[in-house]
Protein backbone atom coordinates (compact mmCIF):
# COMPACT_ATOMS: atom_id res chain seq x y z
CA UNK A 1 0.00 0.00 0.00
CA UNK A 2 2.67 2.55 0.94
CA UNK A 3 6.50 2.18 0.19
CA UNK A 4 9.58 3.26 1.86
CA UNK A 5 13.08 2.99 0.62
CA UNK A 6 15.57 0.53 2.23
CA UNK A 7 19.04 1.52 3.52
CA UNK A 8 21.47 -1.07 1.21
CA UNK A 9 22.96 -2.83 4.01
CA UNK A 10 19.73 -4.11 5.37
CA UNK A 11 19.03 -7.86 5.37
CA UNK A 12 15.44 -8.49 3.34
CA UNK A 13 12.59 -8.72 5.78
CA UNK A 14 9.72 -11.14 5.86
CA UNK A 15 6.31 -10.49 6.55
CA UNK A 16 3.89 -12.82 8.74
CA UNK A 17 1.93 -15.11 6.07
CA UNK A 18 -0.54 -17.41 6.75
CA UNK A 19 -3.00 -19.19 4.97
CA UNK A 20 -6.83 -19.53 6.77
CA UNK A 21 -10.16 -21.25 5.86
CA UNK A 22 -12.81 -18.56 5.61
CA UNK A 23 -16.39 -18.97 6.50
CA UNK A 24 -19.34 -16.91 5.23
CA UNK A 25 -23.12 -17.27 7.00
CA UNK A 26 -24.29 -18.66 4.38
CA UNK A 27 -22.16 -21.78 4.80
CA UNK A 28 -19.40 -20.69 1.67
CA UNK A 29 -15.59 -21.74 2.91
CA UNK A 30 -12.37 -21.22 0.94
CA UNK A 31 -8.60 -20.63 1.43
CA UNK A 32 -7.39 -17.44 1.17
CA UNK A 33 -3.73 -15.97 2.12
CA UNK A 34 -3.28 -13.64 4.62
CA UNK A 35 -0.95 -11.03 5.77
CA UNK A 36 -0.37 -10.85 9.51
CA UNK A 37 0.62 -7.09 10.13
CA UNK A 38 1.10 -5.10 13.18
CA UNK A 39 1.26 -2.15 11.89
CA UNK A 40 -2.16 -2.18 10.09
CA UNK A 41 -4.35 -0.37 12.49
CA UNK A 42 -7.47 -2.07 10.44
CA UNK A 43 -8.20 -5.45 8.43
CA UNK A 44 -8.61 -5.57 4.72
CA UNK A 45 -9.98 -8.19 2.38
CA UNK A 46 -10.10 -8.54 -1.46
CA UNK A 47 -13.27 -7.70 -2.84
CA UNK A 48 -12.95 -10.41 -5.42
CA UNK A 49 -12.72 -12.97 -2.44
CA UNK A 50 -15.94 -11.04 -0.96
CA UNK A 51 -17.81 -11.47 -3.88
CA UNK A 52 -16.91 -15.30 -4.29
CA UNK A 53 -18.19 -16.15 -1.01
CA UNK A 54 -21.00 -14.05 -0.91
CA UNK A 55 -19.91 -12.12 1.84
CA UNK A 56 -22.37 -9.24 3.14
CA UNK A 57 -21.54 -5.47 2.23
CA UNK A 58 -22.29 -2.77 3.80
CA UNK A 59 -21.46 0.99 2.33
CA UNK A 60 -18.78 2.53 4.64
CA UNK A 61 -16.67 6.30 3.70
CA UNK A 62 -13.19 5.33 5.21
CA UNK A 63 -10.73 7.15 4.22
CA UNK A 64 -6.96 4.80 4.09
CA UNK A 65 -3.71 6.20 4.01
CA UNK A 66 -0.04 4.79 4.23
CA UNK A 67 3.06 5.95 5.23
CA UNK A 68 3.56 10.11 6.23
CA UNK A 69 -0.22 10.55 5.89
CA UNK A 70 -0.42 10.07 2.34
CA UNK A 71 -4.08 8.84 1.30
CA UNK A 72 -4.82 5.77 -0.63
CA UNK A 73 -7.83 4.97 -3.00
CA UNK A 74 -11.07 4.72 -0.43
CA UNK A 75 -13.10 2.38 0.67
CA UNK A 76 -16.34 2.19 -0.18
CA UNK A 77 -17.57 -0.91 1.29
CA UNK A 78 -16.89 -3.18 4.28
CA UNK A 79 -17.55 -6.61 5.71
CA UNK A 80 -17.71 -9.60 8.29
CA UNK A 81 -16.71 -12.95 8.60
CA UNK A 82 -15.35 -15.56 10.69
CA UNK A 83 -11.73 -17.77 10.55
CA UNK A 84 -11.33 -21.26 11.31
CA UNK A 85 -8.97 -21.76 14.49
CA UNK A 86 -6.83 -24.30 13.91
CA UNK A 87 -6.11 -25.35 17.16
CA UNK A 88 -9.94 -24.37 18.56
CA UNK A 89 -11.95 -25.72 15.73
CA UNK A 90 -15.78 -24.49 17.81
CA UNK A 91 -13.89 -21.14 18.61
CA UNK A 92 -13.21 -19.09 15.16
CA UNK A 93 -12.11 -15.60 15.03
CA UNK A 94 -14.55 -13.01 14.26
CA UNK A 95 -12.88 -10.38 11.70
CA UNK A 96 -14.07 -6.71 10.28
CA UNK A 97 -12.37 -5.94 7.33
CA UNK A 98 -12.91 -2.72 4.56
CA UNK A 99 -12.58 -4.23 1.26
CA UNK A 100 -10.14 -2.90 -1.44
CA UNK A 101 -9.48 -4.40 -5.15
CA UNK A 102 -6.02 -4.79 -4.10
CA UNK A 103 -4.33 -5.53 -0.94
CA UNK A 104 -1.19 -5.63 -1.69
CA UNK A 105 1.96 -6.91 -3.97
CA UNK A 106 3.09 -10.24 -4.23
CA UNK A 107 4.93 -11.46 -0.56
CA UNK A 108 7.75 -12.22 -0.74
CA UNK A 109 9.03 -10.35 -3.19
CA UNK A 110 11.38 -12.89 -4.13
CA UNK A 111 11.72 -16.49 -3.09
CA UNK A 112 13.50 -17.23 0.27
CA UNK A 113 16.84 -19.38 -0.50
CA UNK A 114 17.25 -21.80 1.80
CA UNK A 115 14.99 -21.74 3.98
CA UNK A 116 13.99 -25.53 3.88
CA UNK A 117 17.78 -25.83 5.85
CA UNK A 118 16.61 -23.39 8.60
CA UNK A 119 16.73 -25.65 11.40
CA UNK A 120 14.53 -23.69 13.92
CA UNK A 121 11.90 -24.85 11.69
CA UNK A 122 11.95 -28.72 12.56
CA UNK A 123 9.02 -29.69 13.71
CA UNK A 124 6.71 -26.74 13.79
CA UNK A 125 3.37 -26.81 12.12
CA UNK A 126 3.84 -23.68 9.56
CA UNK A 127 0.66 -21.35 9.40
CA UNK A 128 1.90 -20.73 5.84
CA UNK A 129 3.75 -23.70 4.65
CA UNK A 130 5.22 -21.51 1.67
CA UNK A 131 5.78 -18.35 3.53
CA UNK A 132 9.14 -18.71 1.28
CA UNK A 133 7.73 -18.21 -2.30
CA UNK A 134 6.01 -15.20 -3.59
CA UNK A 135 2.73 -15.54 -3.94
CA UNK A 136 -0.85 -13.77 -3.67
CA UNK A 137 -1.98 -11.60 -0.34
CA UNK A 138 -5.75 -11.88 -0.37
CA UNK A 139 -6.25 -10.12 2.95
CA UNK A 140 -4.10 -8.19 5.52
CA UNK A 141 -5.49 -8.78 9.24
CA UNK A 142 -4.07 -5.52 11.32
CA UNK A 143 -4.29 -5.00 14.93
CA UNK A 144 -7.77 -5.06 15.04
CA UNK A 145 -7.36 -8.74 15.62
CA UNK A 146 -4.20 -9.26 16.43
CA UNK A 147 -4.77 -10.10 19.81
CA UNK A 148 -6.93 -13.05 19.08
CA UNK A 149 -4.45 -14.48 16.41
CA UNK A 150 -1.38 -14.12 18.24
CA UNK A 151 -0.11 -16.73 20.71
CA UNK A 152 2.50 -16.41 23.48
CA UNK A 153 5.25 -19.15 21.99
CA UNK A 154 8.03 -17.53 20.25
CA UNK A 155 10.80 -19.66 18.30
CA UNK A 156 14.14 -17.71 17.45
CA UNK A 157 16.27 -18.65 14.49
CA UNK A 158 19.90 -18.50 14.27
CA UNK A 159 22.24 -15.79 13.18
CA UNK A 160 20.92 -14.21 10.05
CA UNK A 161 17.60 -16.33 10.35
CA UNK A 162 14.23 -15.01 11.31
CA UNK A 163 11.69 -15.97 13.44
CA UNK A 164 8.50 -17.88 14.29
CA UNK A 165 5.58 -16.73 16.22
CA UNK A 166 3.24 -18.97 17.43
CA UNK A 167 -0.78 -18.29 16.03
CA UNK A 168 -4.20 -19.59 15.73
CA UNK A 169 -3.25 -20.54 12.15
CA UNK A 170 -0.18 -22.62 13.19
CA UNK A 171 3.74 -21.06 13.24
CA UNK A 172 4.19 -17.41 11.11
CA UNK A 173 7.31 -16.26 10.40
CA UNK A 174 8.92 -12.93 10.17
CA UNK A 175 11.97 -11.01 10.66
CA UNK A 176 15.26 -10.13 8.11
CA UNK A 177 17.00 -13.26 7.06
CA UNK A 178 19.68 -13.95 4.30
CA UNK A 179 18.41 -16.11 1.24
CA UNK A 180 16.13 -13.22 0.19
CA UNK A 181 16.91 -10.60 -2.89
CA UNK A 182 15.53 -7.22 -1.91
CA UNK A 183 14.06 -4.47 -4.40
CA UNK A 184 15.67 -1.66 -1.82
CA UNK A 185 11.69 -1.54 -0.82
CA UNK A 186 9.21 -2.66 1.81
CA UNK A 187 6.01 -2.51 2.57
CA UNK A 188 3.65 -0.73 5.11
CA UNK A 189 0.39 -1.65 5.75
CA UNK A 190 -1.33 0.99 7.50
CA UNK A 191 -5.16 2.46 7.52
CA UNK A 192 -6.27 4.94 9.45
CA UNK A 193 -9.91 7.09 10.02
CA UNK A 194 -10.85 10.05 8.41
CA UNK A 195 -10.81 12.02 11.69
CA UNK A 196 -7.85 10.86 12.87
CA UNK A 197 -3.71 11.03 11.52
CA UNK A 198 -1.36 8.60 11.36
CA UNK A 199 0.47 9.47 14.48
CA UNK A 200 -2.53 9.08 16.78
CA UNK A 201 -3.20 5.49 15.69
CA UNK A 202 0.24 4.24 16.18
CA UNK A 203 0.44 5.71 19.58
CA UNK A 204 -3.08 3.78 20.41
CA UNK A 205 -1.25 1.16 18.77
CA UNK A 206 1.29 0.40 20.77
CA UNK A 207 -0.16 2.21 24.18
CA UNK A 208 0.57 -0.20 27.29
CA UNK A 209 -2.18 -0.88 29.19
CA UNK A 210 -1.91 0.79 32.40
CA UNK A 211 -4.31 2.29 35.16
CA UNK A 212 -5.72 5.70 34.29
CA UNK A 213 -5.24 8.90 35.93
CA UNK A 214 -8.88 9.18 36.87
CA UNK A 215 -11.34 6.69 37.66
CA UNK A 216 -12.27 4.68 35.15
CA UNK A 217 -15.78 3.23 34.83
CA UNK A 218 -14.07 -0.06 33.58
CA UNK A 219 -12.52 -0.80 36.67
CA UNK A 220 -14.49 -2.33 39.68
CA UNK A 221 -15.11 -0.48 43.50
CA UNK A 222 -11.94 -2.83 44.68
CA UNK A 223 -10.03 -2.01 41.60
CA UNK A 224 -10.64 2.28 42.33
CA UNK A 225 -10.25 1.72 46.09
CA UNK A 226 -6.88 0.69 45.20
CA UNK A 227 -6.00 3.08 42.96
CA UNK A 228 -7.06 5.96 45.46
CA UNK A 229 -5.24 4.26 47.88
CA UNK A 230 -1.76 4.49 46.09
CA UNK A 231 -2.63 7.85 44.87
CA UNK A 232 -3.30 9.06 48.27
CA UNK A 233 -0.18 7.50 50.31
CA UNK A 234 2.46 7.39 47.21
CA UNK A 235 5.34 9.71 47.83
CA UNK A 236 9.06 10.33 48.24
CA UNK A 237 10.97 10.28 51.71
CA UNK A 238 13.32 13.11 52.54
CA UNK A 239 16.18 10.38 51.22
CA UNK A 240 14.74 9.92 48.03
CA UNK A 241 13.17 6.47 48.73
CA UNK A 242 9.14 5.96 47.37
CA UNK A 243 7.30 5.24 50.24
CA UNK A 244 3.52 3.62 49.46
CA UNK A 245 0.23 2.24 51.57
CA UNK A 246 -1.28 -1.18 51.27
CA UNK A 247 -4.49 -1.45 49.01
CA UNK A 248 -7.41 -3.44 51.88
CA UNK A 249 -10.00 -4.69 50.17
CA UNK A 250 -13.53 -2.71 50.76
CA UNK A 251 -15.00 -5.55 52.59
CA UNK A 252 -11.80 -6.94 54.54
CA UNK A 253 -12.09 -8.62 58.15
CA UNK A 254 -9.98 -8.48 61.10
CA UNK A 255 -7.33 -11.55 61.27
CA UNK A 256 -6.79 -13.71 64.23
CA UNK A 257 -3.40 -15.35 65.77
CA UNK A 258 -0.66 -15.98 63.51
CA UNK A 259 2.40 -16.35 65.05
CA UNK A 260 2.36 -20.14 66.53
CA UNK A 261 1.78 -21.03 62.67
CA UNK A 262 4.64 -18.53 61.76
CA UNK A 263 7.04 -20.19 64.61
CA UNK A 264 6.00 -23.75 63.71
CA UNK A 265 7.07 -23.30 59.59
CA UNK A 266 10.04 -21.62 60.96
CA UNK A 267 11.09 -25.17 62.96
CA UNK A 268 10.08 -27.13 60.01
CA UNK A 269 12.26 -25.05 57.54
CA UNK A 270 15.40 -25.06 59.80
CA UNK A 271 15.22 -28.80 59.88
CA UNK A 272 15.03 -29.43 56.05
CA UNK A 273 17.63 -26.79 55.18
CA UNK A 274 19.66 -27.69 57.98
CA UNK A 275 19.55 -31.37 56.81
CA UNK A 276 20.00 -30.58 52.96
CA UNK A 277 23.22 -27.98 54.18
CA UNK A 278 21.25 -24.74 52.67
CA UNK A 279 20.49 -23.13 56.26
CA UNK A 280 23.80 -20.95 56.02
CA UNK A 281 22.83 -19.36 52.58
CA UNK A 282 19.14 -18.51 53.95
CA UNK A 283 19.60 -17.14 57.19
CA UNK A 284 22.61 -14.63 55.80
CA UNK A 285 19.62 -13.78 53.23
CA UNK A 286 17.60 -12.78 56.49
CA UNK A 287 20.33 -11.16 58.53
CA UNK A 288 20.99 -8.95 54.88
CA UNK A 289 17.00 -7.70 55.62
CA UNK A 290 18.29 -6.58 58.59
CA UNK A 291 21.81 -4.81 57.61
CA UNK A 292 20.42 -3.21 54.65
CA UNK A 293 17.56 -1.73 56.81
CA UNK A 294 15.07 -3.46 55.50
CA UNK A 295 13.51 -5.00 58.55
CA UNK A 296 13.66 -4.01 61.95
CA UNK A 297 13.27 -6.16 65.16
CA UNK A 298 10.13 -5.63 67.28
CA UNK A 299 10.30 -5.31 70.90
CA UNK A 300 6.69 -4.76 71.81
CA UNK A 301 4.00 -7.24 73.11
CA UNK A 302 2.34 -8.90 70.48
CA UNK A 303 -1.11 -8.24 71.34
CA UNK A 304 -3.98 -6.86 68.80
CA UNK A 305 -4.85 -3.55 70.58
CA UNK A 306 -8.92 -1.76 69.30
CA UNK A 307 -8.37 -1.75 65.49
CA UNK A 308 -4.88 -2.23 65.25
CA UNK A 309 -3.82 -5.34 63.56
CA UNK A 310 -1.14 -7.81 63.43
CA UNK A 311 -0.06 -10.47 60.79
CA UNK A 312 3.13 -12.95 60.94
CA UNK A 313 4.15 -14.27 57.73
CA UNK A 314 5.55 -17.80 57.52
CA UNK A 315 8.42 -17.88 55.08
CA UNK A 316 10.12 -20.03 52.84
CA UNK A 317 13.79 -19.90 50.44
CA UNK A 318 13.24 -20.06 46.51
CA UNK A 319 16.97 -20.45 45.72
CA UNK A 320 18.16 -19.55 41.69
CA UNK A 321 21.94 -20.09 41.24
CA UNK A 322 21.03 -18.62 37.67
CA UNK A 323 20.10 -15.22 38.72
CA UNK A 324 22.89 -12.63 38.09
CA UNK A 325 20.88 -10.47 41.17
CA UNK A 326 19.28 -12.30 43.55
CA UNK A 327 20.49 -15.96 44.56
CA UNK A 328 18.61 -16.90 47.10
CA UNK A 329 14.50 -15.17 47.23
CA UNK A 330 13.01 -14.84 50.53
CA UNK A 331 8.86 -15.87 49.79
CA UNK A 332 6.51 -15.00 52.80
CA UNK A 333 3.36 -17.22 52.43
CA UNK A 334 0.54 -13.73 53.03
CA UNK A 335 -1.84 -16.48 52.43
CA UNK A 336 -1.01 -19.00 55.39
CA UNK A 337 -4.91 -18.51 57.32
CA UNK A 338 -4.94 -17.17 61.09
CA UNK A 339 -6.65 -18.63 63.75
CA UNK A 340 -10.03 -17.08 62.37
CA UNK A 341 -9.54 -18.46 58.77
CA UNK A 342 -8.22 -15.35 57.45
CA UNK A 343 -5.14 -14.84 55.64
CA UNK A 344 -3.04 -11.39 54.80
CA UNK A 345 -3.76 -11.75 51.40
CA UNK A 346 -7.85 -12.30 51.84
CA UNK A 347 -8.02 -8.64 53.01
CA UNK A 348 -5.45 -6.77 50.87
CA UNK A 349 -6.76 -6.13 47.11
CA UNK A 350 -4.26 -6.94 44.04
CA UNK A 351 -5.10 -3.54 42.15
CA UNK A 352 -6.52 -3.56 39.08
CA UNK A 353 -3.89 -4.78 35.73
CA UNK A 354 -1.45 -2.57 35.16
CA UNK A 355 0.99 -5.09 32.99
CA UNK A 356 1.44 -5.10 29.30
CA UNK A 357 0.08 -8.49 27.93
CA UNK A 358 3.64 -10.13 27.10
CA UNK A 359 2.52 -10.39 23.29
CA UNK A 360 2.59 -6.38 22.24
CA UNK A 361 5.80 -6.63 25.00
CA UNK A 362 7.41 -8.94 22.20
CA UNK A 363 5.89 -6.94 19.13
CA UNK A 364 7.23 -3.26 21.01
CA UNK A 365 10.62 -4.79 21.15
CA UNK A 366 10.59 -5.80 17.49
CA UNK A 367 10.87 -2.66 16.25
CA UNK A 368 13.90 -1.65 17.41
CA UNK A 369 17.47 -2.27 15.90
CA UNK A 370 19.78 -2.12 19.29
CA UNK A 371 18.20 -3.96 22.32
CA UNK A 372 18.66 -3.16 25.65
CA UNK A 373 17.41 -5.22 28.58
CA UNK A 374 18.23 -4.29 32.23
CA UNK A 375 16.33 -5.85 35.27
CA UNK A 376 15.77 -3.80 38.68
CA UNK A 377 17.64 -5.91 41.66
CA UNK A 378 15.60 -6.39 44.87
CA UNK A 379 12.34 -4.27 42.97
CA UNK A 380 10.43 -5.27 45.92
CA UNK A 381 12.93 -4.03 48.39
CA UNK A 382 12.95 -0.55 46.99
CA UNK A 383 10.13 0.68 48.42
CA UNK A 384 9.41 0.94 51.55
CA UNK A 385 5.79 0.36 53.54
CA UNK A 386 4.07 3.29 55.23
CA UNK A 387 4.60 2.99 59.35
CA UNK A 388 0.78 2.17 59.63
CA UNK A 389 0.77 -1.08 57.71
CA UNK A 390 4.08 -2.72 58.93
CA UNK A 391 2.69 -4.97 61.52
CA UNK A 392 1.00 -6.61 58.72
CA UNK A 393 4.25 -7.96 57.75
CA UNK A 394 5.51 -9.30 60.76
CA UNK A 395 7.78 -12.12 61.15
CA UNK A 396 9.72 -14.81 63.19
CA UNK A 397 13.36 -16.04 63.25
CA UNK A 398 16.60 -16.79 64.89
CA UNK A 399 19.86 -17.52 63.64
CA UNK A 400 20.59 -20.65 65.14
CA UNK A 401 18.42 -23.46 66.77
CA UNK A 402 19.83 -22.88 70.18
CA UNK A 403 18.56 -19.39 70.33
CA UNK A 404 15.02 -18.16 71.33
CA UNK A 405 13.01 -17.00 68.49
CA UNK A 406 12.40 -13.03 68.13
CA UNK A 407 10.14 -10.73 66.31
CA UNK A 408 10.37 -8.62 63.45
CA UNK A 409 8.80 -7.13 60.84
CA UNK A 410 9.31 -5.54 57.05
CA UNK A 411 9.53 -2.11 56.27
CA UNK A 412 9.74 -3.23 52.65
CA UNK A 413 7.19 -4.86 50.03
CA UNK A 414 7.61 -8.34 50.37
CA UNK A 415 7.49 -11.20 47.76
CA UNK A 416 4.36 -13.20 48.17
CA UNK A 417 1.97 -10.44 49.48
CA UNK A 418 -0.99 -9.98 46.63
CA UNK A 419 -0.68 -6.46 46.25
CA UNK A 420 3.25 -5.93 46.18
CA UNK A 421 3.51 -6.46 41.87
CA UNK A 422 0.72 -4.11 41.85
CA UNK A 423 2.48 -1.48 43.93
CA UNK A 424 5.88 -1.70 42.99
CA UNK A 425 4.83 -1.57 39.27
CA UNK A 426 2.94 1.59 40.11
CA UNK A 427 5.58 3.20 42.08
CA UNK A 428 8.02 2.49 38.74
CA UNK A 429 6.09 4.51 37.05
CA UNK A 430 4.92 7.08 39.64
CA UNK A 431 9.34 7.64 39.68
CA UNK A 432 9.26 8.02 36.07
CA UNK A 433 5.96 10.33 36.27
CA UNK A 434 7.78 12.68 39.00
CA UNK A 435 11.13 13.24 37.23
CA UNK A 436 9.81 13.17 33.50
CA UNK A 437 10.80 17.13 32.54
CA UNK A 438 14.59 15.74 33.64
CA UNK A 439 14.39 12.32 31.47
CA UNK A 440 11.79 12.73 29.20
CA UNK A 441 13.23 9.90 26.63
CA UNK A 442 13.79 7.39 29.41
CA UNK A 443 10.95 8.09 31.47
CA UNK A 444 8.66 7.00 27.91
CA UNK A 445 10.56 4.15 27.75
CA UNK A 446 10.02 2.99 32.21
CA UNK A 447 6.36 3.61 31.66
CA UNK A 448 5.81 1.18 28.68
CA UNK A 449 8.57 -1.04 28.52
CA UNK A 450 8.88 -2.68 31.89
CA UNK A 451 7.22 -5.86 32.94
CA UNK A 452 7.56 -5.79 36.76
CA UNK A 453 11.40 -5.68 37.30
CA UNK A 454 12.28 -6.60 33.38
CA UNK A 455 12.88 -3.98 30.43
CA UNK A 456 12.83 -5.06 27.17
CA UNK A 457 13.51 -1.82 24.89
CA UNK A 458 15.66 -0.53 22.58
CA UNK A 459 16.82 2.37 20.14
CA UNK A 460 17.29 2.26 16.46
CA UNK A 461 21.00 3.56 16.80
CA UNK A 462 24.37 1.96 18.98
CA UNK A 463 24.81 6.10 19.39
CA UNK A 464 21.00 6.85 20.32
CA UNK A 465 21.55 3.66 22.61
CA UNK A 466 24.59 4.96 24.55
CA UNK A 467 23.00 8.44 24.80
CA UNK A 468 20.26 6.64 26.59
CA UNK A 469 21.48 4.65 28.63
CA UNK A 470 22.87 6.56 31.54
CA UNK A 471 19.74 8.63 31.38
CA UNK A 472 17.81 5.50 32.02
CA UNK A 473 20.32 4.70 34.90
CA UNK A 474 20.24 7.99 36.78
CA UNK A 475 16.27 7.54 36.41
CA UNK A 476 16.26 4.25 38.06
CA UNK A 477 19.24 5.16 40.41
CA UNK A 478 16.14 7.44 42.01
CA UNK A 479 13.44 4.41 42.08
CA UNK A 480 16.52 1.98 43.65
Amino acid sequence: MALATMEEDDLPTLQMTAQVIVRADNGNRMKIRVLIDTGATSSLLATRVATRLGLPKTKTTTILKGAQGCPLKPSRMKTSFEVENKYQPSNPISVKAYLVDKVSDELPISPVLGANKWEFLKGLDLADPLFDKPGKIDAIFGSNVLKRIILPSTVAGGDKEPMAFQTVFGWAITGECEGAQSNNSIHLHVTCEPEEDLDQLLKKFWEVEQVPTSLDSSLNAEEKQAVETFRDSVHQQPDGRYEVALPRKIQSHKLGESRDTACRRLYSMEKSLTKRGDWPVFRDAVLDYLHQDHAERITSEVVSVGEKQYYYLPMHAVTKQSSTTTKVRIVFDASAKTTNGKSLNSILSSGPNVYSHIVQQILRFRIHRVAMTADISQMFRQILIAEKDRDLHRFVFRSSPDEPVSDYRMKRLTFGVTSSPYLATKTLRQVAKDHYSEFPTAAEIVMTDFYVDDLLSGTDTVESALQLRPQLNKLLEIFA
